[in-house]
């Protein structure tokens, strides 16, 4: 029986064991293995621990706006008392009302100095829920945290995915968690990051960037400055070493069998696609990064009247087809607005289903947990990257990425949403679409490469068909120039 709850599993016990013996740590469990859970149980324990000392304790958790609404919830169920939920300009927090004091990541920035007066006379277990989003040196959310991190007696991070598309992403995340165990940033590159020097030519629109080049602006209003391009990584072994001792990451192999579903782009989308890589269809066709976008709509079939289904929307009706053939549901992700709105037309004049459902950013918090609720065998859910995360769809065992993400944990989550510890589904299926020679086959390469490095650092739970192996990076340059830049 487990020492710490009747429903903890021995796994859960070892995380709430190493845990509640940290000043320090990364609870990095996929999803499903009850990472909230665990730090809850966690925190119990050490108030047990040090129950003999004199300050009070108090555990802060910074997490998403829409697992600030689930915290309370499992505070309740694992405790048996609520969490208070810290809002915007809140000076008070009831600090007599609990323990557990949760705030979102919008609220903590109008509540950081307010929470460290408050809290100063605790000892603070600073609890980071899905830290890989606090990774962002560019953010002020980033510097409001840290300055929270700097009054707490510990730190906690929780995450399913600590290492996203790059490795300096781990720098920032354990420079919360853990400060200075990966030294400072200068150390961190020098020691694992392979760069080289490259002139790139940019646009000058303000008046401060137009001081600071002064002669160098030419005669269309660009300058070139050089920049230290990331070509590889190095010492990885090293790095993995290094945080090991701070971090537990423990998952199982998702059971979803991925297929790639491939098709050639449409003849009549050949122009349209053609004119998007020549950066006609943005403002700016000089500004490279402003045409990927426009590349994913027009293999979208976004642009136009949209009269003719494209091959890809084919493909996705035969797969939507099959899967209503064996009496079961699907979730069907994209990650832009306009693909959101020109599937929903295909799928409500051509599939077959039962119930259609719609999640995205403008879907409130209890409508997305009605259908939650709600889905069911048969039924078809589209959704944004908004519904990849937090959300249990377990009720249908069919996910198809009509747009494979960017980010390798928008995969993952998303991939995670149906293949839950509770599914009563023996076959879990996941499908990716793929239009040969266009940015859907580079992002599809791109995704694949990052999978194969995240697994050398810190483990994966995602094998990828072997359709997409590791490429060297010479080889994702020819693709970009191929398949994005045409002339």
């Amino acid at each position: 029986m487990s020492e710490f709850h009747p429903l903890s599993t021995p796994e859960q016990d070892e995380g709430i064991r190493k845990i509640s013996t940290s000043s320090a740590f990364m609870l990095a469990d996929k999803t499903g293995f009850g990472k909230s859970m665990q730090a809850l149980l966690a925190f119990r324990e050490l108030k047990k621990i040090h129950k003999n000392d004199p300050r009070p304790w108090a555990m802060i958790v910074v997490t998403t706006k829409t697992a600030a609404g689930v915290w309370p919830k499992e505070t309740l169920k694992w405790l048996g008392y609520s969490a208070v939920t810290i809002e915007k300009d809140d000076p008070e927090f009831r600090v007599n009302d609990s323990d557990i004091f949760v705030v979102s990541f919008d609220s903590v920035k109008k509540s950081t100095t307010a929470i460290n007066a408050t809290f100063s006379e605790y000892n603070v277990i600073l609890c980071l829920d899905e830290v890989h989003e606090l990774a962002n040196p560019k953010s002020k959310l980033m510097w409001f945290i840290s300055k929270i991190r700097r009054c707490a007696k510990s730190c906690w991070g929780l995450t399913a995915t600590p290492l996203l598309n790059k490795i300096e992403k781990m720098y920032y995340i354990f420079h919360l968690v853990y400060p200075g165990l990966l030294g400072n940033y200068e150390w961190f590159e020098n020691q694992y990051i392979i760069t080289k020097p490259r002139k790139v030519r940019i646009k000058i629109k303000s008046a401060r960037a137009q001081r600071y080049y002064e002669n160098r602006i030419d005669d269309e209003g660009y300058a070139r400055q050089e920049i230290k391009e990331i070509v590889g990584y190095k010492n990885l072994d090293d790095m993995r070493a290094r945080i090991a001792p701070y971090m537990l990451r423990r998952f199982r192999k998702l059971r979803a069998e991925i297929e790639f579903r491939k098709v050639e782009l449409s003849d009549f989308l050949e122009p349209v696609y053609q004119d998007a890589s020549q950066g006609l269809m943005t403002s700016d066709p000089d500004i490279f990064g402003a045409r990927m976008p426009s590349l994913q709509l027009a293999v979208d079939n976004t642009y136009g009247e949209g009269d003719q289904l494209s091959s890809k929307e084919q493909e996705m009706l035969n797969i939507l087809q099959e899967i209503h053939e064996r009496g079961e549901g699907a979730i069907v992700f994209t990650f832009f607005n306009d693909t959101f709105a020109r599937i929903k037309k295909v799928i409500k004049d051509n599939a077959e289903y039962k119930n259609l459902y719609l999640i995205n950013g403008s879907t409130s918090g209890k409508r997305r947990d009605a259908i939650e609720d709600k889905l069911s065998k048969g039924d078809i859910l589209l959704s944004t990257a908004v519904g990849t995360a937090s959300r249990n769809f377990q009720a249908v065992n069919n996910t198809i990425f009509y747009n494979i993400p960017f980010q390798v944990i928008t995969l993952v989550q998303g991939l995670g949403r149906t293949d839950r510890k509770g599914s009563t589904y023996e076959n879990i299926h996941a499908y990716i679409l793929v239009t040969l020679n266009t940015v859907d086959e580079y992002k599809t390469q791109y995704i694949a490469n990052n999978l194969a490095m995240i697994k050398q650092v810190i483990g994966g739970p995602v094998e990828f068909p072997d359709d997409y192996e590791e490429k060297s990076k010479s080889y994702i340059y020819k693709m970009r120039r191929k398949m994005l830049w045409r002339k």
